[in-house]
């Protein structure tokens, strides 16, 4: 009997819900819901409410990524309020799960302006009705604001782990 506890015990440890699992030595892989991140072992997923967009963070406590993803999510570009002096900026073009990303990283560590992941036109086709097939056209970003060298490194790093569902 105990030998079926035992193996019920570890079924349901394995097989359980959870927004963290273990990914390898390097770190854990963070559900979002919509996309997952792979961060270090401390880190924690903390949903926030959102009115039209997902709205989220991860952080250990010490460090915070918050993100914005959806129809009405916050696009970072040379319009945006945290955008006011893009020669403070390195700005770089990647592909990341397949979607076309910028990365701005301030010039400066500490300088009080933000590291930002941002996504432009996630296509979604929802389902079409007889009349009419709508093209979801999302958003996505994710910052870490006045971040240190080491932070930014880090975040670079966990920017480019996001894979979306």
């Amino acid at each position: 009997m105990k030998k079926y506890v035992f193996i019920l015990g570890l079924f349901l440890i394995t097989t359980g819900c959870a927004t963290q699992t273990e990914a390898d030595p390097q770190g854990v892989i963070l559900d979002a819901g919509d996309f997952t991140i792979l961060a270090p072992s401390d880190w924690a997923f903390i949903p926030k409410m959102g009115i039209d967009s997902t709205v989220g963070q991860f952080s250990d406590g010490e460090m915070t990524l918050i993100f914005d993803y959806g129809v009405n999510a916050g696009v970072y570009s040379n319009n945006s309020v945290y955008f006011e002096d893009p020669s403070a900026y390195t700005v770089t073009q990647e592909i990341i799960d397949g979607f076309e990303a910028k990365i701005y990283v301030p010039n400066e560590a500490n300088a009080e302006k933000p590291t930002v992941l941002s996504i432009e036109n996630i296509n979604d086709v929802k389902p079409c009705t007889e009349e009419v097939c709508v093209l979801n056209q999302e958003d996505f970003q994710m910052l870490g604001d006045g971040l240190n060298e080491e932070q930014m490194a880090l975040a670079l790093q966990i920017f480019r782990s996001v894979d979306f569902k």
